[in-house]
């Protein structure tokens, strides 16, 4: 099976990985023993894309500075409680969890978050 041809290739959905000279080596090696057209782990774009250095990924600092925004607000400890709550479970997601499960689970914990803060809020206007 030729990689270059295949639509794994073609499609452009790998190209971040790929082209990554030095995070995207261990996926290269893996197309090595799957494909017979690759011959080196440093080969070069058949649609000619550069070598690139990527960053990795930085999390998303809505969580953070929404956890912030929470937590400067010393008023009502409860809350302050479960925006810790929410924190601790979005960094700790369970081991084993895919991708797309990984990505609800955390988002579930920002949307508690997000309620929280509502709740904050309404507390300051009614008292």
């Amino acid at each position: 099976m030729k990689f270059f041809d295949s639509t794994h290739c073609s499609s452009g959905s790998h190209c971040k990985k790929c082209r990554d000279k030095d995070g995207g080596r261990k996926f290269r090696k893996s197309l090595r023993v799957v494909f017979e057209d690759i011959d080196t782990d440093d080969f070069e774009c058949p649609a000619g894309k550069e070598w690139a250095t990527f960053e990795k990924r930085v999390e998303k600092s809505h969580f953070l500075s929404l956890y912030n925004e929470i937590m400067t607000d010393e008023t009502n400890v409860h809350l302050l409680s479960m925006a810790n709550q929410c924190k601790e479970m979005y960094y700790n997601v369970p081991k084993g969890i895919t991708c797309k499960s990984r990505k609800e689970f955390r988002n579930r914990w920002y949307q508690k978050l997000k309620y929280y803060r509502k709740e904050l809020k309404h507390e300051k206007t009614t008292a």
